[in-house]
């Protein structure tokens, strides 16, 4: 029996075995964009609306602004797909045979990062913004939430409790070029992004518990805490700032004084652990982020004698 949903359970039969009522639930979010001045570190403007009433799981902006890549929970795991920022321009760019999970887009724009389990491990794999070009960049031990650097030259994953960097120009899988450990965190590293600069990583544990956002030292080999929160977080140009879900608020944070502003407040975001639930442009000026809900319903299936 093919519901018309994400997930059904609950099921009841009648006592003539006529009838099965059973409840069913779905996902889905608004894909939402707003001006942002990070200077002011004020909104600037209001929230304008890309997508609605999609199943949208994560989303990320092309550098320049174009472009929102997203995926698509679908059955049984996810597709990806591309729109233009007014809205326009919706295309789907694989179907949802595999995990395509952590997006992240190259500093060109002209490719998708993500990480899949195509060939039964978990590891990194590229494709064209156009859904062309489909390869895998990682070998190894599995590999999960890519980043790209700034130059486009390496992608950082987590991989065997650490930050393995890969290098995408090569024309087959490879180990890492190198491994870099982040001490003690409870669990594989969970990158989030790559600062500007070159000289950071944000992630955390890809477990929900301990849990933590973390800055990582690239040059130091150094970690260090900067929040409960397990959630979603991105750079700001300056190399300094960051924004961050905590707890479905969008929270702005200098990482070197401490000090924060909640820039959206608490239920505007998901609460879903690893996924990328907003993005922001490589100027620092427009924001994308989900919002989200379920939705329910309770079924009759009656059968023939």
């Amino acid at each position: 029996l093919t519901t018309p949903a994400e997930w059904s359970g609950l099921l009841s039969v009648s006592k003539d075995g006529r009838r099965l009522a059973f409840g069913t639930r779905d996902w889905r979010a608004d894909a939402w964009k707003v001006a942002f001045d990070p200077e002011g570190e004020v909104l600037a403007g209001p929230p304008v609306p890309v997508l609605r009433g999609q199943p949208l799981q994560e989303l990320r902006w092309s550098p320049d602004g174009a472009l929102l890549a997203f995926s698509r929970r679908s059955l049984p795991w996810e597709s990806l797909g591309i729109v233009r920022a007014d809205g326009t321009g919706y295309s789907q760019l694989s179907d949802a045979s595999y995990q395509h999970r952590a997006l992240s887009v190259s500093p060109d724009g002209q490719s998708i990062a993500f990480f899949s389990q195509r060939e039964s491990t978990t590891q990194v794999w590229t494709m064209r913004i156009d859904g062309s070009g489909l390869r895998r960049v990682s070998a190894g031990k599995p590999a999960f939430a890519p980043s790209w650097s700034p130059d486009g030259r390496r992608i950082a994953a987590g991989s065997d409790g650490g930050v393995a960097l890969f290098d995408p120009s090569l024309p087959s899988p490879s180990e890492p070029a190198e491994r870099l450990p982040v001490g003690d965190i409870g669990s594989d590293f969970n990158t989030w992004s790559w600062s500007p600069d070159g000289r950071s990583l944000l992630g955390g544990p890809q477990a929900t518990f301990p849990g933590g956002l973390y800055l990582y030292s690239i040059e130091a080999r150094t970690v260090r805490k900067l929040d409960d929160s397990s959630e979603a977080a991105a750079w700001l140009p300056d190399s300094r700032r960051i924004l961050f879900n905590k707890r479905g608020a969008l929270v702005l944070m200098d990482v070197v004084s401490g000090r924060r502003k909640e820039i959206l407040p608490q239920g505007s975001l998901p609460q879903e652990g690893s996924w990328t639930t907003f993005s922001v442009t490589r100027d620092g000026r427009w924001i994308a982020y989900l919002e989200a809900r379920r939705e329910g319903d309770i079924w009759l299936a009656e059968f023939p004698q």
